[in-house]
């Protein structure tokens, strides 16, 4: 059953309006007599037919009599609006002074939504993605400045006795520039040892190995489990996991094959931290709460938070000096590397020279 649900309306003097704003959240229209206003809370969803963006129904209207009920008509082109009880709903129903009411978005296919709100001569739209996660291809990412924490900060209290620990997040963008869907697993890892670096990295689409033919690779020193990145190739061909030892002084192998042929790529090889631990974070109601459960953590709204922990006696490794110098050595930085593994293939992301490392507070 459709339904119908009050918004109010505020009198007063609006200035021509017209088109959107340049946030790409909000979608606004206007005119001497009124605006319309959609806001959502996130521009992507996952297409499962349950996560929901919620929208915030705005009307500003200068000349109309309060003791007349209007309507908002709303549309989509994709999916569906409800209401918060998950009736489908076709409009709004406008009275009152002021106000604003939510509705919400939902769609069990993939693609992207066209929501349109009419009143009168105003016409408002706003473009919302519905993403698959299986085959969801993620395009580039954002780290956010760490905060570096005291030995027990009071929120989380201590991951672990004599550690500094710092925190950040990760948002996750789709082709597009949208965020990417909720849900998604990601895999962290902190690199504190760089074993080897080169420019002349060689791959292809027909084998799990990666060649640098001016290389000489060591088997005492590189092993199964070191992270191999190339920062400069698209995510789906930035990091690949080492599987062996290095047997043949040219050729490391990977666990994963890379989705075209390259070469002439800079790369560089790195241990995970013996010493640091990466954790994921989980969203509950009265705020963040740490995961123990390993080194993962889901997107939500297209982010992603986590924290990792470094003993004091290791503290300023990786950062730069006083002058803003990172180390000579790239051996001796400090790398965040991300990791989401779907059917769409595996997909990587790494921090930057200097985003990271171990602060002391």
């Amino acid at each position: 059953m459709k339904k119908f649900v009050c918004l109010l309306i505020t009198l007063g003097f609006i200035t021509t309006i017209a088109g959107c704003s340049g946030d790409d959240t909000v979608a606004r229209a206007g005119n001497d007599g009124a605006e319309l206003t959609l806001r959502t809370d996130k521009k992507s969803i996952v297409a499962d037919g349950q996560a929901t963006a919620t929208i915030e129904v705005a009307l500003i209207e200068r000349d109309s009599s309060l003791s007349e009920v209007q309507s908002v008509v709303l549309s989509t082109s994709l999916g569906e609006i409800f209401d918060k009880e998950g009736e489908p709903l076709e409009q709004l129903e406008v009275s009152g002074m002021q106000g604003g009411n939510k509705i919400f978005f939902r769609s069990e296919h993939a693609g992207e939504a066209l929501l349109v709100a009419k009143y009168g001569e105003l016409t408002a739209e706003l473009k919302l993605r519905a993403e698959a996660i299986e085959g969801t291809k993620l395009a580039h990412h954002l780290f956010a400045t760490p905060a570096y924490e005291n030995l027990c900060p009071e929120l989380m209290s201590c991951l672990r006795l004599d550690y500094y620990s710092s925190s950040s997040q990760i948002k996750v963008f789709t082709t597009g520039n949208y965020t990417a869907p909720d849900g998604m697993e990601l895999d962290l890892y902190v690199l504190d040892l760089v074993l080897a670096s080169g420019t002349n990295g060689e791959g292809s689409a027909d084998a799990m190995r990666f060649l640098d033919s001016s290389a000489s690779f060591d088997s005492g020193i590189i092993a199964a489990g070191d992270i191999l990145v190339l920062p400069q190739l698209p995510s789906e061909n930035r990091v690949r996991t080492i599987t062996r030892s290095a047997t043949q002084h040219d050729t490391l192998y990977i666990e994963h094959p890379f989705t075209k042929n390259f070469n002439n790529e800079p790369y560089f090889i790195a241990r995970q931290s013996t010493v640091a631990d990466i954790y994921g974070f989980e969203d509950e109601e009265e705020g963040e709460k740490l995961l123990y459960q390993g080194s993962t953590s889901s997107l939500k709204d297209g982010q992603a938070s986590f924290a990792f922990d470094y003993p004091v006696e290791r503290a300023d490794y990786g950062c730069p000096d006083n002058s803003g110098n990172l180390p000579a050595q790239q051996s001796e930085r400090v790398y965040v590397v991300v990791l989401s593994q779907h059917s769409s293939g595996l997909q990587g992301f790494v921090s930057e020279d200097g985003e990271f490392c171990f602060a002391a507070p």
